[in-house]
């Protein structure tokens, strides 16, 4: 589905990267089951469009943090990821 997961060490590498839509994506390979770890300190994020449609879902596992953006036109991406980054960035504080 083509989600986005990106390592996060603290809360400054949301702030930092507010207005960039990717943080620290690293290319990826695909490892057998036995070798794969689910990383719960990182930020996992998915935007999404259509008709003029917006939408954008982010969640921080290890904080049990998340957020949801449903909207009813069409903006800039980078406009909301960075209001959810920072909706994000206040429930880690």
């Amino acid at each position: 589905l083509g989600w986005q997961v990106n390592t996060i060490k603290n809360v400054s590498d949301l702030q930092k990267n507010l207005g960039i839509t990717t943080l620290n994506s690293t290319p990826y390979t695909i490892l057998p089951k036995d070798k794969q770890a689910f990383n719960s300190k990182a930020l996992i994020e998915k935007t999404g469009s259509t008709d003029g449609f917006r939408a954008y879902i982010g969640l921080i596992p290890e904080s049990k943090t998340g957020v949801a953006i449903l909207a009813n036109r069409a903006i800039k991406s980078d406009d909301l990821v960075s209001t959810a980054r920072k909706i994000l960035e206040q429930g880690l504080q």
